[in-house]
């Protein structure tokens, strides 16, 4: 679960900007109370990760994150727990992307987060 407070909307996208230790994500729906305390659920499944910020994507949610651990989850996944401002947040990827992007405890990276599967 992620604490934020509704800083504001944009009409024209229908999207909430909810700003948290780590730093704003855009959820889309009906506005928001601004001022408003609000609880995001992300699951694990849902966060991507890449070694570069990325520009051009689709994505509206990028925070810059630090893996604290990494733990296999049986014989092809493997769950990364990361640091995102303070924030701890789990990450499901396979096996083969742990390896190929070299994850490890310390490490710096992006953790992505589509808009649309935040629910808040």
């Amino acid at each position: 679960m992620v604490e934020a407070r509704v800083s504001g909307f944009d009409p024209d996208y229908s999207l909430n900007f909810l700003d948290f230790s780590g730093g704003q994500f855009l959820v889309p729906g009906p506005a928001l109370p601004t001022g408003a305390n609000v609880r995001l659920r992300v699951a694990a499944r849902d966060v991507s990760l890449t070694l570069n910020l990325q520009k051009d994507t689709s994505i509206l949610n990028i925070f810059e994150a630090t893996v604290t651990s990494l733990s296999k989850q049986g014989a092809a996944r493997m769950l990364v727990q990361l640091d995102v401002g303070g924030l701890a947040l789990l990450a499901h990827v396979t096996r083969k992307s742990a390896e190929t992007l070299g994850l490890r405890p310390g490490m710096a990276l992006c953790a992505q987060v589509k808009s649309v599967a935040v629910l808040s």
